[in-house]
């Protein structure tokens, strides 16, 4: 059992995960938005903007790819210099998503400081990772967006998993 062990550690140990490259790209439409591209290219990508005084709404986008069937997690991240009050935050592709964010009082002094979800990604399709018709006063946001490793959950489910059945061995042989 202690050679089994061992072997299923050294195991464990010899095999890297690594998730699913993405690829992000700067999709810029409409006005009142200045926006750029933090990191473009990895397991963990981001993007940055600026929104200004605006007379109306607002919306960024960025293209999001990924080569591999993976899951990935989107989060966005607002500095308001004074708050973000309403907007939708979209995900678009293959699958639409979309949620309404809302202030809690509807007020600049509670505006909404960030907003994730977890989201499929297949191979070879393009996504748009979106705030749409949204309304605030000038306010800093950042999107960062990382791909979850499937295979890292089996690697620590499995030693968990050894580790049950020689406890029920180890009583089995005690009865």
């Amino acid at each position: 059992m202690k050679k089994v062990m061992l072997f299923v550690t050294a195991l464990l140990l010899s095999v890297t995960v690594n998730a699913a490259p993405l690829l992000l790209a700067e999709y810029t439409y409409g006005s009142y938005v200045t926006q750029e591209i933090v990191s473009k290219s990895g397991s963990t990508v981001s993007g940055k903007g600026d929104v200004g005084e605006i007379s109306g709404t607002w919306f960024s986008s960025f293209d999001l790819y990924s080569d591999i069937d993976t899951y990935a997690i989107i989060e966005w991240t607002f500095s308001p210099r004074n708050g973000f009050e309403t907007g939708f935050a979209g995900f678009s592709g293959e699958l639409n998503f979309y949620n309404i964010l809302e202030s809690s009082a509807g007020t600049s002094k509670t505006g909404i400081t960030s907003y994730s979800i977890v989201v499929p990604l297949l191979a070879g399709e393009t996504y748009s990772v979106e705030i749409l018709n949204a309304t605030t006063s000038p306010l800093d946001y950042a999107v960062s967006i990382s791909a979850i490793p499937v295979p890292a959950a089996l690697f620590l489910f499995a030693p968990a998993l050894l580790g049950l059945l020689g406890l029920r061995r180890k009583n089995a042989v005690a009865a």
